[in-house]
C-alpha cells in the first residue's frame, strides 16, 4: 500500500480532524553475519525492502488505538490496565512512553512483510517513532525493549544502501549494485533453543569475565580458557560459532567501508561453514545453502531464521529460484517461502 492510499485508510477509519498526521516504516532486519534477534550476539545486519509503515495523530485523552489495514479490528489500548497476552511487548513499550509525555492517538499501521516472518521487532519501531513524532519527544530507543535493544538501534540507524553492526551500532556501506537479497525460508517450524542455551552460556562466562557487555567481548582464547566451566558440548560449539563470528564480522565491515563486496561474500560462506558444523542447523538449512552456492550467480548462502540469505545476481534471479525451488522440493516434498528484497530505509 503507498502512502497516499494508506492515508485514505486512516480517514475511513478515523474521523476527520485537523491534527497533523505523523509517519513512520521500518524494513524487515535481516542478518547478514551473526543474529542481530538472539541478546548479546553480535551481528551485521541491514533492513530489507518488506516493510511496517505506521501513520498516526494526537487525540485527546490517555487511549491508544491502533489498527491494521487488513482487518477492521481496533486494538485499544488504556495505561495502567492489565497487558494482554497478545501484543505484550508492544504494549509493554507504549506503557514505558507514557512516562515520557506521550497521552491519546489513533494510529494505523500496513505490513508488506509476508505472514511467515515475525516483524513485532520492526512494528514496535515504526509505533515508536511515529509516537515520538506525534508528541516531539526523544525518549530512549531501549524504551522499545528491556531485554534486547540491539534491533532497534540498527532499525534507527539504517539506511538504503547501509548495514549496520552491533554491538557498536556502525553504519557501513553495503554496495549490492547488480544484486539482490534473496531469503529461502523452509515452512517447517526450527525448534532449537539455541537462544536459551546462549543466555545460559553467557551467564557463564560473564561470571568468569565480569566487565563483557557481550559475546563481541570474548576473545576465542578466553572462551577456550572458560570451556571447563561450560561443560555442555553443544553449547560450547554455539559460543565457539559465536565468538568467531565477531572476527567475520570485523573482516567484513573493513572490506564494505572500502566499497567491496567480496569481504562479505567471503565471511558469510565461512559463516555457513561454521554454522554447518558447530550450529546444529536443520538438514533443510543446510541444503538449501549448499545447493545455493552450486547455481550461477549466487555469490553466497548463509542460513538465517528458518532457512537461508543469499546474495544473487539480478541477471540469474528468475533461473536461481525456480532452480532452488525445484530442488528444494524434491528434496524435503513442499516448496519453500521464496522473497527477493532490496536494501530499505530513509
Amino acid at each position: 500500500m503507498n502512502l497516499t492510499e494508506l492515508k485514505q485508510d486512516f480517514y475511513k477509519r478515523y474521523s476527520s480532524s485537523d491534527n497533523f498526521l505523523s509517519y513512520s516504516r521500518a524494513g524487515l532486519l535481516c542478518s547478514l553475519l551473526g543474529d542481530i534477534s538472539l541478546r548479546h550476539c553480535p551481528s551485521l545486519s541491514c533492513s530489507l525492502s518488506m516493510h511496517v509503515q505506521v501513520y498516526g495523530r494526537k487525540i485527546s485523552g490517555e487511549i491508544i488505538k491502533l489498527q491494521t489495514t487488513k482487518s477492521n479490528t481496533c486494538i485499544v489500548f488504556h495505561p495502567g490496565n492489565n497487558l494482554p497476552s497478545q501484543h505484550r511487548s508492544l504494549f509493554e513499550m507504549i506503557e514505558r512512553l507514557y512516562r515520557f509525555g506521550i497521552h491519546g492517538a489513533e494510529l494505523i499501521f500496513d505490513v508488506s512483510v509476508p505472514d511467515f516472518f515475525n516483524y513485532g521487532k520492526e512494528l514496535n519501531a515504526a509505533i515508536f517513532n511515529t509516537l515520538s513524532k506525534i508528541y516531539a519527544i526523544s525518549p530512549p530507543i531501549e524504551i522499545c525493549s528491556t531485554y534486547n535493544a540491539y534491533p532497534y538501534h540498527a532499525l534507527n540507524t539504517l539506511k538504503k544502501g547501509y548495514c549496520t553492526s552491533t554491538p557498536d551500532n556502525r553504519l557501513i556501506p553495503l554496495p549490492l549494485t547488480g544484486f539482490k537479497i534473496v531469503v529461502i525460508q523452509d515452512i517447517q517450524p526450527d525448534k532449537s533453543n539455541r537462544e536459551k542455551q546462549l543466555e545460559k552460556g553467557f551467564n557463564i562466562l560473564k561470571r568468569i569475565y565480569p566487565h563483557i557487555k557481550s559475546f563481541a567481548d570474548i576473545s576465542p582464547d578466553q572462551l577456550e580458557y572458560s570451556k571447563n566451566a561450560i561443560k555442555d558440548k553443544t553449547l560450547l560449539n554455539y559460543l565457539r560459532h559465536m565468538v568467531d563470528e565477531n572476527e567475520r564480522i570485523q573482516a567484513a565491515a573493513e572490506g564494505l567501508k572500502k566499497c567491496s563486496i567480496k569481504s562479505l561474500v567471503n565471511q558469510m560462506n565461512l559463516s555457513e561453514q561454521s554454522i554447518e558444523k558447530l550450529w546444529n542447523p536443520k538438514k533443510q538449512h543446510i541444503f538449501l545453502a549448499k545447493k545455493s552456492l552450486t547455481i550461477d550467480g549466487v555469490l553466497c548462502a548463509r542460513s538465517w531464521k528458518n532457512g537461508i540469505t543469499a546474495i544473487v545476481s539480478e541477471d540469474n534471479l528468475d533461473y536461481f529460484t525456480d532452480v532452488i525451488s525445484y530442488d528444494f522440493e524434491n528434496f524435503s516434498g513442499y516448496r519453500p517461502h521464496i522473497c527477493i528484497a532490496d536494501t530499505f530505509g530513509d
